[in-house]
């Protein structure tokens, strides 16, 4: 399974601008964590299952093929100054300052936000390759091509 949490496995462009929103959240004070970019299908189906088939809360609402985890245009972060990955994540709270300038400062540089989605997914932040572009058709390049892009 892969969940890794380098940004390097993020496409070019979703790359680039992940490591831009750092940068600009860091000017503002914040920290950011990055818990997920490139997540297999595996994986995903792994945290689809969570709060359903197995404990824990539901934490998504994508099975595998059904999230830009799958192809590399998403990451997962959360606002945190100690880096350690197995420290318990802050509670997602549209009230957090610190979540607050994440939104911010991903929106100026059109980066999606799940936060801003009807099911909010705060820890979310991806940049599609089309703003059209839907998932079906990202799976279809995907299987055609074995990548959408590097």
């Amino acid at each position: 399974m892969i969940n890794s949490r380098n940004t390097s496995d993020l496409s070019i462009e979703a790359g680039a601008l992940c490591l831009q929103w750092i940068k600009a959240c860091k000017v503002r004070g914040v920290e950011v964590a990055i818990t997920s970019t490139l997540r297999d299908a595996e994986s995903q189906d792994e945290l689809y299952s969570q709060g359903r088939s197995k404990p824990g809360r539901i934490v998504t609402k994508a099975k595998g093929w059904q999230s830009w985890h799958q192809y590399r245009c998403a990451w997962d972060a959360y606002p945190d100054n100690d880096p350690d990955p197995n420290k318990i994540k802050p509670e997602w709270s549209k009230s957090d300052v610190r979540w607050q300038v994440m939104f911010q400062e991903a929106r100026k540089l059109g980066i999606e936000c799940g936060a801003d989605w009807e099911w909010q997914d705060f820890p979310h932040f991806q940049v599609r390759p089309s703003s059209q572009m839907t998932l079906a058709e990202a799976k279809a390049l995907y299987i055609i091509k074995g990548t959408i892009f590097a």
